[in-house]
């Protein structure tokens, strides 16, 4: 997340090693302003990780086979300053990406 006026990143976690995993957010404020143009005030993303990708997903921030992803993922959001596209976007990762403003 890129917005000085930021709501929480929501991670929601596979229920099943079967599932997708999905991590959200939405951006608010003079960051997205700024980026998009004044009329521009909101920006929402939502990024998907197919089943088979998460291994590579937790082993990209440093983490282990077994470990969690999740606490991986916001430990490593919380330490790039809201960063999570350059892991998102890797080659090994692929997730999907959503994204809209209003």
């Amino acid at each position: 997340m890129t917005a000085t006026t930021a709501a929480p990143t929501t991670w929601t976690p596979p229920c099943r090693p079967t599932e997708t995993l999905r991590i959200t957010g939405h951006d608010q404020g003079a960051g997205v302003s700024d980026f998009f143009g004044a009329a521009i005030t909101s920006y929402q993303w939502a990024y998907l990780i197919t089943p088979d990708r998460i291994p590579a997903l937790t082993r990209l921030p440093g983490g282990q086979d077994g470990d969690d992803v999740l606490a991986l993922l916001a430990t490593y959001h919380q330490h790039t300053g809201g960063q999570l596209s350059d892991i998102m976007n890797h080659p090994d990762a692929t997730a999907h990406v959503s994204n809209w403003h209003s």
